[in-house]
């Protein structure tokens, strides 16, 4: 269990140091010039809806407390670039066609429609991952429904996620006889597969990639190899392998 405590600081501390090289400590919404007033108005909602942020702050509040059980105060969140998926608009004529946008405080005012995932680096008692949530929007007097997805870095589409860690789940039933709940603590890119060979590569060639998870099932922390290989019927195959533990 001493070892298991390690490897899961190890990790977080290599994940953190990914994410860093990746995404920077990038603030939630990054400038650009030329936008559309749309796209304008979802940029300034992410950083000005003080209800928005407190929204999102309770769900990450609760999901690392979750993740990590033993923690009761976190030390530090840093929002990340989020990744938009159908771009949120304001359908409100009033709203939309304002000039002066500087002055939309978004006191009661949320998007009509968008789906965007967010992404925040979190650290608390020494441990580091980055939360993820599917934030999507509905109503203009209504916060967005924010929904956890897999904790970390993983590359696997949203729709597919329930089935990875649905085959991570019976991979450590079968082999291990756990048949305990997993709780999936990070996730990180190893690397893309070779289109001719099962070797690492820094490129992707779409032949798919692999990817190490660290999940908590039956009160051990247990590393998890993920080879994910695209699949003409079922989307992707699912080679995994649970790393071999130091006694």
């Amino acid at each position: 269990m001493i070892y298991n405590q390690k490897m899961k600081k190890l990790f977080t501390t290599i994940l953190c140091l990914s994410i860093l090289l990746i995404n920077g400590y990038a603030p939630a919404v990054a400038k650009e010039d030329n936008v559309n007033s749309g796209h304008e108005l979802f940029l300034r909602y992410l950083t000005n809806s003080d209800a928005y942020s407190a929204h999102l702050q309770e769900k990450i509040d609760r999901l690392f407390k979750l993740t990590f059980q033993d923690c009761k105060i976190l030390d530090s969140v840093k929002r990340l670039t989020p990744q938009v998926i159908t771009p949120p608009t304001f359908r409100d004529s009033n709203l939309q066609n304002r000039i002066d946008l500087e002055h939309v405080t978004f006191s009661d005012i949320h998007p009509t429609n968008g789906q965007w995932v967010e992404k925040s680096l979190v650290e608390g008692c020494g441990n580091i991952t980055q939360l993820n949530f599917i934030a999507t929007a509905y109503d203009l007097k209504e916060l967005p429904e924010l929904l956890p997805a897999i904790n970390g870095q993983t590359k696997i589409d949203l729709i597919d996620q329930e089935k990875a860690e649905n085959m991570v789940s019976q991979t450590i039933n079968n082999e291990l006889g756990c048949f305990d709940s997993i709780f999936v603590l990070g996730t990180r890119l190893m690397g893309y597969k070779n289109a001719t060979d099962d070797k690492l590569s820094t490129e992707d060639e779409n032949a798919g990639w692999y990817e190490r998870w660290i999940v908590e099932a039956c009160k051990q922390y247990r590393t998890i190899n993920i080879a994910i290989l695209p699949d003409p019927k079922t989307r992707y195959n699912y080679v995994i392998q649970i790393a071999k533990e130091e006694e």
